[in-house]
């Protein structure tokens, strides 16, 4: 049987050294708030996608491009994996 302290990752050691057990349950619901947070603003913003390859279909060609440009670096934001 292993040792489950000896495969913690270096930060999970360093966190279960320096603060007790409430201080871990507080910082892990506040990630998790965070989280939430994030995933709301991510879906706000799939929900603007729609509206935006509207207009970028109804404008001029110079304006079209320039939501097209918008939508394009939004996609690629929303395919980059989570900084923490």
């Amino acid at each position: 049987m292993t040792n489950r302290y000896d495969e913690l990752s270096d930060r999970a050691r360093w966190f279960l050294n320096n603060f007790d057990e409430i201080d871990l349950a507080d910082i892990c619901a506040s990630q998790e708030s965070s989280n939430q947070a994030r995933e709301a603003t991510i879906g706000r913003v799939r929900d603007v996608l729609p509206f935006a390859e509207q207009v970028a279909a109804t404008s001029g060609p110079g304006p079209a491009s320039a939501v097209r440009a918008v939508i394009d670096r939004l996609l690629a934001a929303l395919d980059e994996p989570a900084k923490d």
